[in-house]
């Protein structure tokens, strides 16, 4: 629709006066989605925080748990490892003894020999 002057002649401006209403409505509807995203997202990373900072602190109770559980289980380690442990078990209630002369053999310069395939 062409706008006309007060004498009925027609302007430049061509500009139809129904669809502005329309653009600005598109611009508003356009805004609102743009603002709602932003805010969706804004909630999104405030929650991914929150669960993660709640995450962060059961894990670091478990790991204090953890660490507490450890200790006892060195000491026992260390305990059991200890060589004057070992050597009476060996001799007490396995049986071993020290190894004869002839019986250690070095194996540090022999080439080891594959087994024969048949």
């Amino acid at each position: 629709m062409a706008l006309h002057n007060s004498r009925g002649q027609q302007t430049g401006n061509t500009l139809n006066m129904r669809y502005m209403p329309r653009a600005s409505m598109g611009l508003a509807v356009l805004c609102a989605i743009v603002l709602t995203m932003g805010a969706l997202f804004y909630v999104w990373q405030r929650y991914q925080f929150t669960r993660l900072g709640f995450e962060l602190g059961q894990l670091r109770a478990r790991k204090a748990q953890l660490e507490a559980r450890l200790e006892p289980l060195e000491v026992e380690a260390s305990y059991l490892a200890r060589p004057e442990r070992i050597h009476t078990l060996a001799t007490g209630e396995l049986g071993m003894r020290p190894p004869r002369a002839g019986q250690v053999i070095d194996v540090i310069g022999y080439e080891l020999i594959p087994p024969a395939v048949d």
